[in-house]
């Protein structure tokens, strides 16, 4: 009975284990599951008119709880990026330093104005230990009525101040703008009518001169004429032949710098000639990226255009060719899939309204079209060709790095090799007296 309890203690914790384990892997089977399936969605949308240009972009992920916000307004661009409520990153992120001092003082870092008085004491602090402290001024009405109102009333009151000091920024640019224009026009005509005053002067100058020259008989020099009309037709001459030089040398400047732009990737260029089934390839290449920018485009578009080029004729050209083309890039216009031009044919006007979504995941972007490759044949021999490209691009790395080694060692070899040599005949040189020496001892030796 012992043994039997045993076994069956075992086999339950064995079995919660394994339930253990089969959660786990299912729960990050979800997890990859939904981070694969669920489809990114993001939304544009913008306006530019004569006086301002606005656009606004969201992209949102895993049920909006990571999200990307770009603002452009005012010239200005403004971007976040928010997980769930908290936001990680963006252009107006508050610095580590401003927090630590709100959380130290209740209040963000102000630099005080000139002659303000921001310290104060509390009764019993000293002058060292007194904490910096914001004076607060009395609060008027409008402030005090503002602090009773609830988040969303005064969330309306800031959108329509917001919208009461645009339009009157609108409205205010306007009247710049014709300002603007008047004072142009008006220096256009100024300089207009100089230009004809300084051109009527250089002709009564021109004439004066050549009643003069007429009058004192140096305009009817017949051989000076000639001799200019020469020289002119020399320097012409001369033009001519050194564009016909220009034009027959062409085609050798083309080709030496065909051979200099070509020349590190003509071993490339050989091996796409000899490489099998290459419009095959070539084919399945642009097809995968087919399959990965279509879901890229978008599912909603709302685009109404106001365009002039200020030319009637150039204007009517571009509408004419847009006409032409429109039908085959956007087949099926719409009420939710639409794009009107208006056009303006006496002004140059280039205004529009945008409204633009899609969604797309990363299966259908990546994993699809990956899948959908990697049952082609010639991308798996494609693949398998760059794979042993790449290893004997390695290959002949490795032996260069061999080659730049054994060359290092020999040069090492050979520097101790010298070393040695200039030891030898270091000490030949100090030796080289004491032996004379014995020499000279021997032969007197030898004489007695």
């Amino acid at each position: 009975m012992m043994a039997l309890s045993v076994l069956s203690v075992i086999g339950i914790v064995l079995k919660w284990i394994l339930f253990v384990l089969l959660g786990i892997i299912g729960l990050v089977l979800l997890i990859l599951l939904i981070v694969i399936f669920d489809p990114f969605f993001y939304k544009l949308k913008g306006f530019k008119d004569q006086e301002q240009i606005e656009a606004h972009a969201r992209v949102f992920w895993l049920f909006h709880l990571i999200r990307v916000e770009v603002d452009f307004v005012d010239k200005k661009l403004v971007w976040k990026v928010k997980v769930a409520w908290k936001q990680i990153a963006g252009s107006d992120m508050v610095s580590e330093k401003d927090e630590e001092a709100y959380h130290q003082h209740g209040e963000l870092e102000i630099e005080p104005a000139e002659g303000e008085n921001v310290f104060s004491l509390e009764a019993g602090e000293t002058a060292g230990e007194a904490l910096p402290k914001k004076v607060e001024k009395p609060k008027s009405e409008e402030a005090q009525l503002l602090s009773t109102l609830t988040e969303e009333w005064k969330e309306r009151i800031r959108m329509a101040e917001d919208e009461t000091y645009a339009r009157e920024q609108r409205e205010k640019a306007k009247e710049e703008k014709r300002r603007a224009k008047a004072e142009k026009a008006a220096e256009k005509q100024r300089l207009k009518d100089a230009a004809e005053r300084e051109k009527l002067k250089k002709q009564r100058e021109a004439e004066k001169a050549r009643k003069a020259a007429l009058e004192n008989g140096e305009g009817g020099n017949l051989s000076d004429r000639i001799d200019q009309g020469i020289g002119k037709l020399e320097a012409l001459y001369e033009k001519v032949w050194d564009i016909i030089d220009a034009i027959l040398d062409a085609p050798d400047k083309i080709e030496e710098t065909l051979e200099e732009k070509l020349g590190p990737i003509e071993k490339y260029m050989r091996m796409y000639d000899r490489y099998p089934r290459k419009s095959e390839t070539i084919n399945a290449i642009f097809k995968l990226l087919g399959d990965i920018l279509r879901p890229l485009v978008p599912k909603r578009y709302q685009i109404d255009l106001h365009f002039g080029s200020g030319d009637p004729y150039n204007t009517a050209k571009l509408i004419g060719i847009w006409y032409a083309i429109a039908p085959m890039l956007f087949p099926k216009q719409t009420r939710r899939n639409r794009i009107e031009v208006k056009t303006e044919m006496e002004e140059k006007v280039l205004d529009f309204t945008a409204d633009i979504r899609g969604h797309f995941s990363i299966a259908t972007v990546l994993v699809g079209p990956i899948i959908a490759a990697l049952c082609n044949r010639d991308i798996r021999r494609l693949i398998r060709f760059v794979w042993k490209l790449k290893k004997k691009k390695d290959a002949e790395a490795k032996k260069a790095e061999e080659a730049a080694a054994k060359e290092a060692e020999a040069a090492e070899a050979e520097k101790s090799k010298a070393a040695e040599a200039a030891k030898a005949s270091d000490a030949a040189k100090a030796s080289e007296p004491a032996a004379v020496v014995k020499q000279t001892e021997t032969v007197n030796q030898t004489d007695k």
